[in-house]
């Protein structure tokens, strides 16, 4: 995580980071009802990785083939013009990719923006609105990636 100043308040120092996403009612990473908030990025690059998408550190667009529609959609938004048409099948061309994700947030099927700059306030919103269902054993997890790599 990194220290910056808030747009909103330039006294107000808020510790930021990278997440991937929140997983609510989970009932799998600890003792009872837990919320998961996975971190971005991971040094270690462990074979049984279960989070691969978390591994970098950057903001990533994620892209599944099989879930193409071939709609062009994301061909006329992309800024960079990393993806095309070739005779009906889309083709993703990552090394121009900025991670802006324009792309992603046209796509209703294959291009998924991973990677999310939040605050911990704002991480911790879905966390606090759980509370009442935690009771003794639930909480909060924080997961990955690596953790501590923030």
């Amino acid at each position: 995580m990194t220290h910056t100043i808030s747009s909103n308040n330039e006294t107000n120092n808020e510790i930021t980071g990278i997440i991937t996403g929140t997983q609510r009612f989970s009932l799998h990473d600890g003792p009872g009802i837990r919320t998961i908030v996975f971190l971005k990025g991971c040094p270690l690059s462990c074979l049984w990785c279960h989070n691969p998408e978390t591994q970098s550190k950057s903001v990533e667009i994620l892209y599944d083939s099989s879930k193409c529609l071939g709609c062009g959609a994301c061909v006329t938004t992309c800024p960079a013009g990393c993806h095309t048409m070739i005779d009906g099948m889309h083709d993703y061309n990552r090394t121009a990719c900025l991670a802006c994700g324009k792309c992603a947030d046209v796509c209703a099927c294959a291009l998924e923006k991973c990677g999310i700059p939040t605050t911990v306030s704002e991480a911790m919103k879905p966390v606090l609105a759980d509370r009442p269902f935690y009771k003794r054993a639930g909480g909060l997890t924080v997961s990955g990636g690596e953790p501590f790599s923030q």
